[in-house]
């Protein structure tokens, strides 16, 4: 990690697009940068480039030579489907139009069948897109943000069914679909504590004040025609005013420890009637530790607190423990793990590459035993 006072403009810009898929969602938090994507979303300790979205504290340390970052846009999509839940449910359809075109009993059993299947079976989907600029410095570092996410959940609930009349079945059963689309913009700024940088002791804060917009939507829909589509309209809506603060100091020569609060106020978010119920944006408190050197870093964060889920998703408390390799000065090998320690499930696996200088182009995989996903981002400074 570079401590050098910013003495002489570099003008750098940072252009980068996002487009991701992965998996195992379960908690509000969000990762736009491939760098933490590949690295099992550590995003505590080190990578200046996102911290107007993960520690804004980040923005008076990270500087190494560059004056300005931009990502714009980022986007990301997640899925987390351990149940097949699209599969189940175009099969039962096909096996209601069955039904119902030629009614008997070996086709109500099959009914019957594909009905049971979605008992209780599970969809998530996420969203992500941003838009962030920064202009990390060690004397005063600043940042703007627009970001824009959606948690979207299905559960299959499967009634009191009546096949006693086979042309016309009566089911009874829904799918329960709940929505929350947030959207959220702010500045950060950040300051360090320290003008001997030497000493190895830096430590700096960060805060990103910001306005949070939210819509919220709840339905069950009737089994026979319902999809895995969550629609806003007629939903809930609300805003609200938070923070986000960082902490950021060096432990050693090689050695930064960090602390993040997202939302030092919670959101609290009511779903429509009839439905009804809320959720929360909840506190999330994270820390971590990284180990930097010139061909190689490494990360451990942790949840210190567990984050509730949105909707019908589970809640979550994620330790990531990432690392990053300079194999030539063109080529970046990236490798981590992430754990829901909530959760009584294999951990995913995250894998990526960072190829190039001035052009850089990130690839991010990651894998589970239900769970794939990607990210690519393309980045260009000068």
């Amino acid at each position: 990690m570079s401590h050098l006072s910013v003495t002489k403009h570099q003008l750098a810009l940072a252009f980068c697009g996002v487009f991701a898929t992965s998996a195992a969602i379960a908690s509000p938090a969000v990762i736009y940068d491939a760098r933490s994507a590949a690295m099992g979303g550590i995003s505590v300790a080190s990578g200046a480039r996102g911290a107007p979205t993960t520690n804004p504290a980040i923005l008076a340390y990270g500087v190494e030579f560059v004056d300005w970052y931009l990502v714009a846009p980022a986007y990301g999509t997640e899925q987390y489907d351990p149940d097949s839940f699209e599969t189940l449910l175009n099969k039962f359809h096909d096996a209601d139009a069955a039904l119902k075109a030629n009614p008997d009993f070996t086709r109500v059993d099959r009914a019957k069948d594909a009905l049971n299947r979605l008992s209780g079976a599970t969809l998530y989907e996420n969203q992500v897109a941003s838009v962030f600029a920064s202009v990390p410095s060690n004397i005063l570092g600043a940042g703007l943000f627009f970001n824009a996410y959606s948690f979207t959940s299905f559960v299959g609930q499967v009634g009191a069914y009546d096949f006693s009349t086979p042309s016309t079945p009566q089911y009874n059963s829904v799918i329960l679909k709940r929505g929350v689309s947030v959207i959220e913009h702010g500045v950060s700024l950040a300051q360090v504590y320290t003008t001997d940088f030497r000493s190895f002791d830096t430590f700096a804060l960060g805060i990103s004040p910001k306005i949070v917009l939210w819509q919220a939507v709840a339905r069950a829909e009737d089994v026979e025609s319902a999809d895995t589509k969550a629609r806003f309209g007629g939903s809930t809506d609300g805003s609200a005013f938070t923070f986000d603060l960082g902490m950021l100091r060096e432990v050693g020569r090689f050695y930064t420890a960090g602390i993040t609060v997202r939302n030092l106020f919670p959101v609290k978010i009511s779903y429509p009637q009839p439905q009804g119920g809320s959720d929360t944006l909840n506190t999330q408190v994270r820390a971590g530790i990284a180990y930097e050197r010139r061909s190689r870093s490494f990360e451990v964060d942790i949840d210190l607190l567990p984050n509730s889920g949105v909707g019908f998703q589970d809640s979550t408390r994620i330790l990531s423990i990432g690392g990053e390799f300079v194999l030539t000065q063109y080529v970046l090998l990236r490798a981590g793990l992430k754990q829901n320690l909530l959760a009584d499930k294999e951990s995913l696996l995250t894998f990526g590459l960072g190829l190039g200088v001035e052009y850089m182009l990130d690839v991010a995989v990651i894998g589970g035993a239900d769970d794939f996903g990607t990210t690519v981002q393309l980045s260009v400074a000068f």
